[in-house]
């Protein structure tokens, strides 16, 4: 007897297919595979089945399901054990685990770098699916979590498949599927790195830039953080046309698919040729300049103001190159114009991705309460050891509370390098993110801090509070 749950759940008998009842019959199945091996209490099952308020004759309803399951199954596989049920799947019975165990030969080829056998299990692996896994479960609460396991766990052999196409010269045929599965999963990097490198391979080096601009507009739009190091060296290795990237040579079984983590580190700014910004030269230069101020320790605050289309971003990229060049931090924060964001957004961005830099910082050291006031802002912190404290939103001392968080967080970051922060579209700044930008510039004059303010200025009547800030 086989049990599948790569699918739409199903119990085969010789390759056919066993009835398994009613939906609640089958989701005691379910819950009983998932927990193979393992006692069931029936208390347990009950509550999965009906809640807090289970029928009156629940106990008696869920004995009549597990009696009908057995005779199905048969009574070694499915046994009463004190007040619980234990179901039992032997070895190589179950589809989940002749996925794992030819997901796990292919990885193992993979890191020897026989990339054909890789390529050979790992597509095994992937045909053991049949659809999303217990379809009929998505929004059971039993089954969310395995569901959410199981997928990530297709997506990494799948990822590791096209790693091995890769290493087998393959990048043609990969592009296609490559372009479908971005668009289902923007947001995992190692798919888009993958497309851009096929594309690269296949003559379209334009097209892999425009695929890393895509998904890095997204992720700045979305989350508030620059791509990983990874992505960001591969696009630094395709605009340098490094032979790294280049296909290998033949198909043989020992060649194996480049990882953007492998690659030379290459910065971005040193492979990159920009154009000159055209008719900006002397806002650039005072540009230039408050990044000196930054360098020397003296933090300055510019805001770069003007009608849509006139060049402010422009400026603001160039800016941004020149920082990095330079060795200091850049990070972004983006006003949301279409309303609804929470209060703080573009900060919460800037911090995100300082947060994420930064696993050394003893977050304790600011405080019980300057630490619950970032944590507040900031839930990823949560896991930082910050000490215990809330914040009162609406507390004038709450406010100073966080505003001075914030200014030891930048203030903590410049001890690395200096930091440039970009705010964009302020126009459509929240009042508590100027108030912070007031306070933080009056703050942060002896530290390694620039920031960079972008507004439009083509409606006078949306920029009242920011014309107050200014």
């Amino acid at each position: 007897m086989e049990f599948r749950i790569l699918g739409p759940l199903e119990v085969l008998e010789r390759d056919v297919a066993r009835p398994l009842g009613a939906a609640k019959q089958r989701a005691v199945l379910a819950i009983l595979i998932l927990h193979r091996g393992q006692l069931v209490s029936a208390e347990r099952l009950a509550d999965e089945l009906w809640g807090a308020r289970p029928p009156a004759t629940a106990a008696k309803t869920l004995q009549g399901y597990i009696s009908r399951l057995r005779k199905t199954l048969g009574d070694d596989l499915l046994r009463t054990q004190g007040h619980g049920y234990v179901l039992t799947i032997p070895p190589g019975k179950l589809d989940l685990d002749e996925f794992e165990r030819l997901a796990g030969e292919g990885r193992i080829a993979l890191s020897d770098g026989d990339a054909a056998t890789a390529a050979d299990r790992l597509s095994a692996a992937l045909a053991v699916w049949r659809g999303p896994p217990l379809a009929e479960f998505t929004y059971e609460a039993f089954a969310q979590a395995e569901i959410a396991r199981l997928e990530e766990a297709r997506l990494a052999s799948l990822e590791d498949r096209i790693e091995a196409d890769l290493g087998r010269g393959r990048h043609d045929q990969l592009v296609a599927e490559l372009e479908r599965l971005v668009r289902e999963h923007p947001g995992r990097e190692r798919l888009r790195g993958q497309l851009m490198l096929s594309l690269y391979r296949a003559g379209r080096q334009a097209d892999a830039l425009e695929c890393y601009r895509v998904g890095r507009r997204a992720m700045i739009d979305e989350l508030g953080i620059e791509p990983g190091r990874a992505l960001q060296d591969l696009e630094a290795a395709i605009l340098g046309q490094d032979p790294a990237l280049d296909p290998p040579v033949g198909t043989t079984a020992s060649s194996r698919g480049i990882r953007a983590d492998e690659l030379p580190h290459v910065r971005r700014d040193e492979a990159l040729s920009w154009e000159p910004v055209l008719g900006r030269d002397e806002q650039l230069g005072e540009l230039r300049r408050g990044l000196d101020l930054a360098f020397d320790g003296r933090g300055v605050v510019f805001m770069i103001g003007g009608e849509a289309g006139i060049g402010k971003s422009r400026l603001a990229d160039e800016l941004a190159r020149d920082a990095r060049r330079r060795g200091a931090r850049v990070v972004w924060g983006r006003c949301w114009e279409a309303g609804g964001a929470p209060a703080y957004w573009p900060w919460v961005q800037v911090l995100r991705s300082l947060v994420h830099d930064r696993d050394d910082v003893d977050w304790r050291s600011l405080g019980a309460t300057g630490g619950a006031s970032l944590l507040a802002l900031i839930p990823e912190l949560r896991d930082r050891s910050l000490g215990p404290g809330s914040l009162a939103a609406d507390s004038e001392g709450a406010r100073f509370q966080l505003f001075d968080a914030v200014a030891w967080r930048l203030r903590d970051a410049t001890t690395v390098q200096p930091v440039v922060i970009v705010l964009d579209d302020l126009h459509a700044a929240d009042t508590p993110s100027l108030l912070l930008l007031q306070f933080l510039a009056g703050q942060l004059a002896d530290t390694g801090v620039m920031v960079a303010g972008l507004y439009r200025d083509d409606d006078p009547g949306e920029e009242g509070e920011l014309s107050a800030c200014l």
